[in-house]
């Protein structure tokens, strides 16, 4: 959890908060979080938390940490979807992605992904 921290600490720091930013930063961090998701324990996956075998305790830990992922997903995405909507709609944008449109299309996605799947672990959370 303290490396999702971290994580979720600079991309709110490098991609948040700064009017511009690079695109290899997103790409950086973006790989940082899948590595990140991709290596976690069993224990802490997010089909541990839907076997009912799992405590609630432990259930609602698994969840919470991937709402922070979810999250930091989003955090990471959010201004690649706005952009990429604001540019298909002609209005102007303060980022210049520069030539990456099909990039820019799966991070837009991602974020909506993101979105979707935190809400659906949210619901998940409250249900119990």
């Amino acid at each position: 959890m303290a490396k999702l921290g971290a994580l979720m600490s600079a991309i709110t720091r490098d991609i948040c908060a700064p009017k511009t930013f690079e695109m290899s930063q997103v790409r950086e961090y973006n790989g940082q979080l899948k590595t990140w998701h991709d290596n976690l324990p069993d224990y802490l996956k997010l089909s541990e938390a839907l076997d009912f075998k799992s405590d609630s305790a432990h259930r609602t830990s698994i969840l919470l940490t991937h709402c922070a992922y979810l999250g930091s997903l989003n955090l990471l995405t959010r201004r690649i979807l706005i952009a990429q909507t604001k540019s298909l709609r002609g209005e102007a944008q303060e980022i210049v992605f520069g030539d990456v449109d099909n990039e820019m299309a799966k991070l837009s996605h991602d974020c909506i992904y993101a979105a979707r799947q935190l809400a659906t672990v949210f619901s998940s959370l409250f249900s119990w």
